[in-house]
């Protein structure tokens, strides 16, 4: 073969050569940032669920302690003559007992794991029955049993957010 082919070869094989380099770096860096994309999706809707839980939690307290507020101003209402489930709650009390259940429910909502939404659900439906016993006995168990349940659910909801800090439980 002549000098003058083996030129065109050679620029065509460099060309091609050159041409493939370009194609595989692009390659590389669009897969590069999709992942980093993913990647900061995926740490903005792990950050969302922190934030909600503890938002969560907080409500979620406020929510169990304002029923018992409500048990404690039954009981005394009872005490005073008022038949059980005759009174009228303050109008503070009350306001705050609703905001407290509407924050909840609003929170529990946005959480991701499937068993603390139920499980929270299930709480919260317990301690809202507290106020609709039909006697001051049947009041107390209710509460109790709400209580209870109530620290199963922040220590579930607590495990749930520790989960969402594991960066190896990310990959």
């Amino acid at each position: 073969m002549n000098p003058a082919a083996w030129g065109v070869i050679g620029t065509a094989v460099g060309a091609l050569a050159s041409i493939g380099t370009t194609w595989l770096t692009n390659r590389n860096s669009a897969n590069l940032q999709a992942s980093g994309k993913a990647a900061e999706r995926l740490e903005t809707q792990r950050a969302f669920q922190r934030q909600t839980l503890l938002e969560l939690q907080d409500a979620f307290h406020d929510a169990i302690r304002l029923v018992a507020r409500v048990n404690i101003e039954d009981c005394k209402a009872e005490r005073e003559g008022t038949p059980w489930g005759r009174n009228y709650l303050p109008d503070d009390l009350s306001e705050d007992a609703r905001l407290a259940n509407r924050r909840v429910m609003l929170l529990v909502e946005r959480i991701s794991d499937e068993s603390l939404r139920k499980q929270i659900k299930s709480v919260m439906a317990l301690a809202n029955s507290v106020t609709q016993s039909g006697s001051r006995a049947e009041a107390e168990q209710r509460l109790d049993q709400a209580t209870f349940q109530s620290v199963a659910a922040i220590e579930q909801s607590g495990a749930v957010l520790r989960s969402l800090y594991d960066v190896a439980g990310a990959r």
